[in-house]
């Protein structure tokens, strides 16, 4: 009776819980080359291990925050968005690693 769930039983090994940078930036990419379509492919076709209602939800997200912006607007967004917030960290945007450069470490000794 009802509706199924939208992740079935095969799909155990979803990734479930915080969304990550990288994970972030293959949604942004995909839809930003794609379109959103269909949610329910969404995933695989974007190199994620998520569920499609997980996607559209993180989209969604995503989206609130750039009311009336194009899908390159909004990953434009994004991504300096998460670059900021990982250099805040004290960690290389591309890399996602400790940096070691100087001004890193001068802006920490202060």
């Amino acid at each position: 009776m009802g509706r199924s769930p939208c992740c079935s039983s095969d799909d155990a090994n979803l990734k479930k819980g915080p969304w990550t940078p990288e994970e972030d930036e293959k949604l942004l990419d995909y839809i930003n080359t794609h379109g959103h379509g269909n949610w329910k492919t969404l995933p695989k076709h974007a190199g994620l291990n998520r569920c499609g209602k997980s996607c559209r939800l993180r989209w969604s997200k995503i989206a609130t925050y750039l009311p009336g912006r194009t899908d390159n607007e909004i990953k434009n967004f994004w991504n300096t968005h998460i670059r900021k917030k990982l250099l805040n960290m004290g960690l290389d945007p591309n890399t996602h690693k400790p940096r070691t450069d100087l001004n890193h470490l001068l802006n920490l000794t202060q």
